[in-house]
């Protein structure tokens, strides 16, 4: 994946999971969320493109939807791969967006 594809994507799940966007300000060209009303970080220190620890949350919020486009999350869990996983769950978020579930 390009730098660009996951910058897309990270931003992408944080705002599926309700994290708030800061728009960038002055000379900053970088966006920044809000996590909690209390945790702000900028994009590049999302981390859903590495970290089980950032991912599993997510997959499990796509999961707890009740619609069928959750199987490629599911081959991913069970393989344990990571890069699929992500790639599932930001297909899975850009299917549930432009359906408006």
């Amino acid at each position: 994946m390009t730098q660009e594809e996951i910058i897309k994507g990270n931003k992408l799940i944080a705002e599926f999971i309700g994290a708030k966007i800061i728009p960038n300000q002055g000379d900053a060209k970088v966006e920044h969320f809000v996590f909690d009303d209390r945790i702000t970080l900028c994009i590049w220190d999302l981390k859903y493109n590495t970290s089980w620890d950032w991912l599993i949350p997510v997959a499990k919020k796509c999961i707890a939807s009740y619609h069928d486009n959750r199987q490629d999350i599911f081959e991913a869990l069970h393989k344990c791969d990571i890069e699929k996983l992500y790639k599932a769950i930001v297909e899975f978020i850009e299917w549930y967006n432009a359906e408006g579930v």
